[in-house]
């Protein structure tokens, strides 16, 4: 898998869960923190699906759908009470940042 002069200095076994929502509503229940940021992406994904939806002969480019989207969801966790929209946030603008650079 790796070529010889780059061997793996760390072999990790992970278990992966899906938090989408109707998935593993136990974990939900048991971790608010995630149970919020799976609300959040939940309204990310919504947002863009209406905007697609809304521009379906025009649309605006994923990542400008996306920062729309993003933004749209702050304000709904804000409105919901979904009190760790702060750090979904950051975490958001740290991904714009990202995605801007990678361009």
């Amino acid at each position: 898998m790796y070529p010889a002069f780059f061997p793996p200095e760390l072999e990790l076994a992970v278990r992966v869960l899906n938090i989408n929502p109707s998935h593993n509503a136990a974990l939900l229940e048991s971790c608010t923190t995630l149970k919020q940021y799976m609300a959040f992406v939940t309204k990310v994904r919504e947002c863009i699906d209406i905007l697609t939806a809304k521009t379906i002969n025009n649309p605006p480019p994923y990542m400008d759908r996306l920062r729309i989207a993003i933004s749209e969801a702050v304000d709904y966790c804000i409105a919901q009470a979904i009190h760790n929209t702060i750090t979904m946030l950051q975490s958001s603008a740290r991904f714009i940042r990202y995605q801007r650079q990678a361009q």
